[in-house]
């Protein structure tokens, strides 16, 4: 039987982002899988339904997958599996990414648009508000701690899950071969008990979302 969640943990990835994403989802019942690079390398991947890249350093990350790891992601996602990328390691996936004023290509490129940081300036200082598109969460807002987020612009062919206050999209979705990729800008550790949804919740929402067939 497959684990359900695959998750990241090598250089880049932040200990504190890993730990705290395998507690949320082990306390729903999620099994876990800590996949290092060379596990990624070799066959790990097939015995998961989702690979999870926690909150990390972008430019560390896309070392560290590595060539062999970018190409067994990109067969995970053409068989049906499914991808999801939170808060710094959402830049990993895109194809343009703007880092400390350069721009960079990062070599996944799964999805054409472009990454970069948004400061968020809300009424309340340190909290960011996320609106949730229809029929997508269940709930039309999230209450995120942070002074900002990954904001995803321009390219084509992916969907809005969720916006930014000033409608930068925040959370998006594509579809790739049988599977899919959800790159969340914000992390959902941060998310504040007012949002009535739980992290755990919201991830497994966000991955469930249009279940592939």
């Amino acid at each position: 039987r497959k684990s359900q969640v695959g998750v990241f943990m090598d250089i880049g990835a932040t200990h504190e982002g890993m730990v705290e994403m395998v507690k949320a989802l082990e306390s729903e019942g999620v099994f876990c899988r800590l996949l290092n690079q060379s596990l990624l390398n070799g066959t790990a991947l097939k015995k998961v339904e989702v690979l999870i890249l926690p909150d990390g350093d972008p430019l560390l990350l896309k070392k560290s997958l590595g060539e062999k790891g970018c190409e067994n992601i990109r067969r995970f996602l053409h068989q049906g599996g499914r991808l999801l990328c939170v808060s710094g390691s959402a830049y990993v996936p895109a194809k343009t990414v703007r880092l400390y004023n350069k721009t960079y290509s990062f070599p996944l490129a799964l999805i054409n648009c472009t990454a970069e940081w948004r400061d968020t300036k809300s009424l309340e200082s340190g909290q960011i508000e996320i609106e949730f598109s229809k029929d997508s969460i269940g709930r039309p807002k999230g209450i995120f701690l942070g002074q900002g987020g990954v904001g995803f612009s321009g390219g084509v062919g992916y969907s809005v899950i969720g916006n930014f206050k000033d409608q930068t999209p925040a959370i998006i979705e594509k579809r790739t071969g049988k599977g899919k990729i959800i790159l969340l800008g914000v992390n959902p550790i941060n998310l504040e008990k007012k949002s009535n949804i739980s992290p755990a919740h919201l991830i497994l929402k966000l991955l469930a979302l249009n279940r592939p067939k």
